[in-house]
């Protein structure tokens, strides 16, 4: 609300393990850079997808990391299985409590990570956030596959809500990759929770009485898959691939109306040419 706020960042960190892809992903230069504007951001919270264990090398390495936050998967039972994972980092001298864990979803081999956040706002009335970082099962044809991973992951958290007693006061975050190809996937965000993205742009709606609104429902952009302007995605698929999708989301849930969106834009979309110095 507009007494308290708080900074999250979702971003994939692209999985480096395609060595074929490897001159043009450069992803040692692309990870520091990426950890140079995520400590820029200062965010509170930071939910980070595909991370592998160089990546989180990386991180345990980085004495602004170290100082400054939690980070999820330094935990015994949260540490990343197989070649990469989702990733939760927290801000953790913020908040009076801080809580780690994760849901497994059935088939999906990443686990759900997600953190609960207590804190006191300005109004002296204490708030329960509940975020968590995902990466729902890619590539257009495995739709079905997607909904019955979401709503695992919704029957999980109605659940955990549930079962803590928190049904009243407790905020809900989504982050991360659902691989949602098309907003004819749009349905898998179920009803009670809030695309962001769309939010924050029904409100600049407001504010530009000259805007149609049926243009700006048709395309809100927000894309995180552009082949129009990434040269990445042009190489990798020799020139095929010409969609622009909002692959990437965060989506919410609040009780009450005690939360909402007062700004997104999209991070960490500049070229990378250079080395960093």
């Amino acid at each position: 609300n507009n007494n308290s706020s708080l900074k999250i960042i979702s971003h994939n960190i692209l999985y480096d393990g395609e060595k074929i892809c490897e001159h043009f992903l450069l992803p040692l230069i692309r990870f520091e850079k990426q950890q140079q504007l995520l400590k820029e951001s200062n965010a509170e919270i930071i939910c980070l997808q595909e991370v592998t264990s160089t990546y989180l090398k990386l991180l345990e390495n980085n004495q602004y990391f170290q100082d400054n936050y939690v980070i999820s998967s330094i935990s015994t039972d949260l540490r990343l299985i197989g070649d990469m994972g989702n990733l939760i980092l927290v801000r953790f001298d913020l908040f009076e409590k801080i809580q780690l864990f994760s849901f497994k979803v059935n088939n999906l081999r990443r686990k759900v990570i997600f953190c609960q956040i207590e804190f006191i706002n300005s109004l002296n009335k204490r708030i329960i956030l509940l975020i968590g970082s995902l990466h729902l099962t890619a590539y257009t044809q495995n739709v079905n596959r997607r909904q019955n991973e979401i709503n695992q992951i919704y029957q999980q958290i109605d659940t955990f809500i549930n079962n803590n007693n928190n049904n009243n006061n407790n905020n809900i975050i989504l982050c991360g990759d659902f691989n949602l190809h098309s907003p004819n996937e749009d349905f898998l965000i179920r009803n009670d929770y809030n695309d962001s993205w769309r939010i924050d742009n029904q409100q600049r709606f407001l504010n530009r009485k000259f805007e149609c609104w049926s243009s700006l429902n048709n395309d809100i952009g927000g894309y995180t898959f552009d082949a129009k302007y990434n040269p990445f995605i042009v190489q990798k698929f020799y020139g095929f691939e010409a969609r622009r999708m909002r692959l990437d989301r965060i989506i919410y849930k609040s009780f009450y109306n005690s939360m909402k969106i007062n700004s997104i834009e999209l991070f960490a979309t500049e070229k990378l040419n250079q080395p960093l110095s």
